[in-house]
């Protein structure tokens, strides 16, 4: 719907600084003592992470989507998952 030649190039490029990006896909380990237990979360799974650290005046509160599971039975008896997530892509600035 572009008709303006300056339009376009602006668009290309913010598209191409937008690419440079790096892409990190986190991962997030959850104990499967707490709630929501780990069986409440499945494939494709919107949720809110929500990280606090000493070290981070703001924390983390984002959206993501979680993309892969892997379980662990724990050698304490008490399992954990680990969660691989993207970010939801209105999230992104």
């Amino acid at each position: 719907t572009v008709s303006v030649d300056t339009t376009l190039a602006e668009h290309v490029a913010s598209d191409l600084a937008r690419a440079r990006l790096p892409v990190v896909i986190p991962t997030l380990t959850v104990r499967g003592d707490t709630q929501p237990a780990l069986v409440d979360f499945s494939l494709g799974d919107e949720v809110r992470a929500v990280l606090r650290d000493p070290f981070m005046t703001l924390g983390i509160d984002v959206v993501v989507r979680i993309i892969g599971i892997e379980y662990d039975p724990g050698e304490d008896g008490i399992e954990s998952a680990t969660i691989t997530v993207n970010p939801i892509s209105d999230d992104i600035a």
